[in-house]
């Protein structure tokens, strides 16, 4: 069994306003507030993905490994959570961001 460990709301709200204002804000007046919590964590989630695959700190094999992980999370259908019979693509996604952030 996975060990998941979610970062706090107020992390992902903080990284999400340090790295765009713009994005923070938007999502503070477009996403209900029962989602925000999930939307900050993506978005954090995400820019964390961005910023380690544009950085100098990975190598290109490294890159593809980083990636190659991310797809093997993908292919694991238990992050995938039925909502009404269907996955919907938020469930899915805020599903993945909760594990893997």
């Amino acid at each position: 069994m996975l060990a998941i460990a979610y970062p706090s709301a107020s992390l992902a709200a903080m990284i999400t306003r340090a790295a765009s204002m713009q994005t923070y804000n938007t999502i503070r007046a477009l996403v209900p507030p029962e989602h925000r919590r999930d939307a900050f964590r993506a978005y954090s989630y995400f820019r964390w993905v961005d910023d380690l695959l544009d950085g100098d700190v990975l190598n290109s094999q490294e890159q593809l490994a980083f990636l190659a992980s991310r797809k093997q999370l993908l292919a694991l259908k238990v992050f995938w959570p039925p909502s009404n019979g269907k996955t919907t693509t938020y469930a899915a996604i805020t599903a993945i961001v909760r594990v893997v952030a």
